[in-house]
């Protein structure tokens, strides 16, 4: 099953992000800062750390609507352990005046899946591909700048032993281009 999803998203992702801009695209691209904190309290001190390349490749009436992909390239830290994480995404939206809101459906592999083996306390997130479900509200403050929230799920949707999941308050910092 995770074989599948993979070689779905790289067929099916990957392409739409490098598909040549013209002078019409303009902030089509962007490339984020996200910071994300657990949205309730967890046995482990916990912070996600990611940069962000977003592509929209389809706008449709008056680019009001619009559909693009991404991925993010980062760090969990859980108390003193890191391990690093990788996302490949979809994400539709909507704008309105200088908001834009969009959900985020993807999957995400973790380099590292225990931290804090030895402790008392033992944070497993049971294995390295799991599942992203989000959303998030950006405000576009200039023509190149943006800052917004994005809520965020992570899930394994228990296809491996242990399951915790993971919820986050992430602020985001964006660069369109």
């Amino acid at each position: 099953m995770m074989y599948r999803y993979a070689v779905f998203c790289c067929s099916y992702f990957i392409p739409s992000l490098f598909i040549t801009i013209s002078a019409s695209d303009i902030n089509n691209n962007s490339v984020s800062l996200i910071y994300g904190e657990p949205t309730s309290t967890q046995n482990k001190t916990i912070y996600t750390y990611d940069v962000e390349y977003q592509r929209i490749f389809l706008r449709f009436d008056s680019n009001r609507y619009f559909l693009g992909a991404g991925a993010k390239l980062g760090q969990i830290s859980v108390d003193n352990e890191r391990g690093e994480r990788f996302s490949l995404y979809a994400t539709p939206g909507l704008n309105v005046g200088s908001f834009s809101f969009a959900l985020v459906g993807g999957g995400i592999y973790l380099t590292k899946t225990v931290f804090g083996e030895n402790d008392l306390k033992t944070k497993d997130y049971g294995g390295h591909f799991q599942f992203i479900l989000g959303a998030n509200a950006i405000f576009h403050a200039t023509e190149n700048w943006a800052i917004g929230y994005q809520f965020e799920h992570m899930s394994n949707w228990n296809n491996y032993d242990h399951n915790p999941a993971l919820n986050t308050h992430n602020l985001v910092l964006r660069y369109q281009f």
